[in-house]
């Protein structure tokens, strides 16, 4: 096997590169997770949602899913609520203090985008994110 051609080792690398660079070394300063970090991230625009819901729009498997907000919960970040439409479920929401944690770290991560948004022209970036878009679509195909 080629690993320069392997696209799957090709993205997990540029993948844990981008992760080291910026939600591993902002996460970290503020004592949470990179998946922590996404959990937050998520809830910033998808506030009171289910963890299914989470797992979804991020790609994390159930595990750590459940991991992140059991740490998040205790540390007052989240709060878990009864579902009214699932018994078996629950909604997550960001607590005033996960609202807080998010608001210092956001423009960290934004500014981090950034940086790589500019190695990419503006029709690169176009054609990169809908490539991925279409990635991230094949790839729920396998898992499902």
């Amino acid at each position: 096997m080629d690993l320069e051609q392997h696209l799957p080792f090709q993205i997990a690398v540029l993948s844990n590169l981008i992760k080291r660079g910026s939600s591993d070394l902002f996460a970290s300063q503020a004592n949470i997770s990179a998946n922590e970090w996404r959990v937050l991230a998520i809830l910033n625009q998808n506030n009171a949602i289910s963890s299914s819901t989470i797992r979804e729009l991020t790609g994390i498997d159930k595990t750590t899913i459940s991991k992140a907000l059991k740490r998040l919960s205790s540390k007052e970040l989240i709060e878990l609520s009864a579902d009214p439409n699932d018994r078996r479920s629950h909604l997550v929401c960001m607590t005033k203090q996960g609202l807080k944690l998010h608001g210092e770290l956001a423009p960290k991560m934004i500014a981090n985008g950034e940086h790589f948004k500019q190695s990419l022209s503006t029709g690169e970036l176009q054609l990169f994110l809908e490539l991925v878009k279409r990635l991230q679509q094949s790839a729920k195909e396998l898992i499902n």
